[in-house]
Parts: C-alpha cells; structure tokens; sequence
C-alpha cells in the first residue's frame, strides 16, 4: 500500500492529496506495528521531504498564512514544497507521531503521542548522526552541559527570558548568557550561539528558512543578517557538537531540499546544524507571540525546557511540552494548531540531556 501511494505521488509531486496519502499508508503501518512493539515511544523519519513526505494540514489562519511565502526555487517553477505553500498548507511531522487527528474549523490538529524526530538531509550527513549517537552512548553533551545561551527581542522577548529562566533554575545562572534586547548584531548572535561553546541555545528572533535577523536589522535593514553560511563557515569548528538548538523563528525548521533552491546559500537551518552535529527543533511555517503574553509559540519553548529538567529525552520533552500546551488551553484557536503542528525536531528523538541540566 505504502509503494503504491508513492506511485502515485512520484506521478503527480505537486498533488496534495497524493503527499498526504503516502503519510496516510506509512501511518496505518506504524499503527499496525503497536500489536508487536508495545514499547516503543519514538518514531525516526530517515530523509527530508522528497523522501518521505510530511504531513500537509490546512493553514487556518489570516495572519501568517503560509500561502505568503516563497523559499525561491529553481526556476520559479512549483514544487512539492511550494506547491503545499502556495495553496496554504503547513508541514508538520506530527501525524507520524499520533494515533489520531481532530478537525478545528478550517484547520486540522494531531496531537503527539509518541516522539518523532527527523534527519536530514544527505546520506554522509544522516550517516553521521547516527555514528555520532552511538559514540556518545546517545547522550548529548555527557561532560559539559553546563552552559546555555538565550537571545530574544522584539515582541519575543518575554518569551525568550522565560525560557532563560527555566534554564537558570537547572544550571548555574552566571552560565547561562542572555542576549535579549533590541540592539544585539549578527556578530553577537555568532558569538553567543557558536564562539562561546553552548550545550543549550535558544534563537528567538525573526527568521526565514536559511537566514536570521539579528535585532540590530530588524529595525534597521542596512544591518548584516545572520546566515546558514555563517554558522558553516565560522572559524570555530567543532563547538555546536552534541549541542541541542531551539528557534520559534518563521520558518527556521523549514526543510527545503537542495535540489529545489535556486539560491546560493542553499542549506537551511536544519541542515546546517544537522552538519554541525546538533540536535535542532524550529517551526517548519510562521512563529506567534504576543507581545502581552508569554502565548503561542514562545510559551510551547518555556513548557520544552520545563520538561528537560524532568530527564526526558529530547523528543519525549518535546512531545509532553505539546500535550500541556493543549491541556492549558480553554479553547483551540487555528493559531494554537499551527503552533502544535509545525516545531519540528531534527535529529534523532532518543538523546538524552546529560550533565547538570535534565538530570
């Protein structure tokens, strides 16, 4: 069944209809495998999107809707990708991940019941993430977890401190660095997340699939942005290693294959840390705060730090922050929908937090 959807799909790319039944057929398998592996808590997708598809749920929203962005793509022509964009889909994993999904008004919602990763992107880069989690014994960071570094600004920045302040309740505050104000630059940015050697980072700030903007920029455009060439090219090699990175960015968990890029700078994020050797969770569509509130996206990335201090692996943390998310919640919004469905994991579900922090 799984091979005949795929037929199908590999005939019609762009098909909506024909993406999702590939999930559809892949999700009766991993139902069908609960009667022999009672035990198992997570699910592992090996490939980026072309490969094995994600799930594409109706975007709802006004405000935000994916139907406004472009990645840029060879020739201008659609792809499986901007295809799901431009009619107003958001990509998420999370059907993989979940016995079943629920109808909100003009958007759609699956709730994780297992943890569910995804690596990315070539065969040398995915090899490498799995020789990596058996060297390490699957624990990241086993010596040296230790420090955390948190930047935020603009209307994110309560979010952003109160992730910084459920890290400082783990580990030595003085070791946890924040950089959350409206000045900060792309030098700072790359001095924090990469020069400074951090187990744990968190980026909120306004991203697109490969390119960050650092607070300096965003209120004066002539400021340099923050790139995935960046981050490849730094003279620091080796410190992003067994590091895990979060963004609630727009788009900062977007895969988009290299084949499909008509850019220069063609990896995006998950791939760049993929290649780095970190664990990366980031939205595969537009973020949401509140600029009163710590809601939305920002309050799904405090739940995820509060739930690594309880010792839960990586994907399990992830997986619990989405489901109090949706316990809190007096009634579900399509804005608290796309919240739960698009923050990614890339990366192998399993890790765990090691050192002081998660144990």
């Amino acid at each position: 069944a799984v091979k005949s959807a795929y037929d199908v799909w590999d005939g019609q790319p762009c098909s909506i209809e024909a993406s999702n039944a590939v999930v559809r057929a892949i999700g009766v398998v991993l139902d069908g495998l609960d009667e022999t592996m009672l035990n198992a808590s997570t699910v592992t997708l090996v490939g980026d999107h072309i490969m094995i598809p994600m799930g594409l749920v109706t975007d709802g929203n006004t405000i935000g809707n994916e139907n406004t962005y472009d990645p840029g793509v060879v020739n201008g022509s659609d792809t499986s990708l901007t295809a799901a964009l431009k009619a107003g889909y958001v990509m998420t994993d999370t059907p993989y991940a979940a016995s079943a999904g629920y109808l909100l008004n003009a958007a759609e919602l699956y709730l994780p019941d297992r943890a569910v990763g995804r690596l990315v992107e070539t065969p040398a880069e995915i090899t490498a993430t799995l020789e990596r989690f058996v060297e390490f014994d699957g624990v990241l960071d086993p010596d040296t977890t230790t420090s955390a570094f948190v930047a935020g600004y603009d209307f994110i920045a309560d979010g952003a401190n109160a992730t910084a302040d459920v890290i400082n309740e783990q580990i030595d505050p003085a070791k946890a660095t924040r950089l959350i104000n409206d000045e900060w630059t792309s030098d700072e940015l790359e001095a924090g997340l990469i020069d400074a050697d951090p187990d744990l980072a968190s980026i909120s700030a306004h991203f697109d699939h490969n390119r960050a903007v650092p607070a300096l920029a965003d209120a004066n455009p002539s400021a340099d942005l923050f790139t995935t060439s960046d981050v490849r090219n730094s003279d620091v090699v080796g410190n992003l290693l067994d590091a895990l990175v979060l963004s609630i960015g727009c788009h900062s968990g977007l895969p988009v294959p290299d084949v499909e890029l008509a850019l220069t700078d063609t990896d995006d994020w998950a791939q760049t840390f993929a290649e780095q050797g970190a664990t990366y969770i980031g939205n595969t569509g537009y973020g949401y705060g509140d600029s009163e509130l710590v809601a939305y996206s920002e309050r799904l990335q405090e739940l995820f730090a509060e739930q690594l201090r309880t010792g839960a692996v990586v994907g399990a943390a992830q997986m619990a922050a989405k489901q109090a998310y949706f316990a809190e919640l007096a009634a579900v919004s399509t804005y608290d929908a796309k919240v739960l469905s698009e923050w990614t994991l890339y990366g192998l579900p399993m890790w765990q937090v090691g050192g002081d922090y998660g144990t």
